[in-house]
């Protein structure tokens, strides 16, 4: 069993203008196994719970998310 994350990414517009983009989580691709533990890691503010919310659907998807190989968000 494994889920895959491809391309996932959260972002805001700052301030009036659409040029001041601001970046929670910049574009990555993840594979999580079953059989593995896994840590996210990271400062306060570095977007750990935001990954962890964009990975459980909680935002628009934007992003292929799959689980074992059936595509769930796309």
């Amino acid at each position: 069993m494994r889920l895959v994350a491809k391309n996932i990414s959260r972002s805001f517009i700052r301030g009036n203008g659409s040029s001041n983009i601001f970046y929670a989580v910049r574009p990555v691709d993840l594979e999580l196994r079953a059989s593995a533990v896994t840590e996210i890691t990271g400062r306060s503010g570095s977007g750990k719970t935001t990954l962890i919310n964009l990975l459980l659907g909680f935002y628009t998807p934007k992003w292929e998310i799959y689980f074992w190989m059936v595509q769930i968000f796309h």
